[in-house]
């Protein structure tokens, strides 16, 4: 069993599922995108979703891109938060 129960072992999947779900919404939902970014980064900083492994940091590249996509395509002020 995982570190919280239902979830596999594997400590990524939760990171995962924040990072796909970031990049799902992210032309949709610009706000709800950055806002499940956040909560991956700042929740992983105070222990609250499992950390992973080194090699395991492509995921974040979800993340990134997300971003990139809001300041390509957002409001100046999507931009600027």
């Amino acid at each position: 069993m995982g570190p919280w129960p239902g979830f596999p072992s594997w400590n990524g999947t939760l990171p995962l599922a924040f990072a796909a779900a970031t990049l799902a919404v992210a032309a949709w939902k610009p706000y709800v995108s950055l806002g499940l970014a956040t909560a991956l980064l700042v929740g992983q900083l105070l222990h609250l979703i499992p950390s992973m492994e080194a090699n395991h940091w492509a995921i974040y590249v979800g993340s990134f891109l997300a971003f990139g996509f809001i300041q390509w395509t957002g409001t100046r002020r999507e931009r600027f938060v």
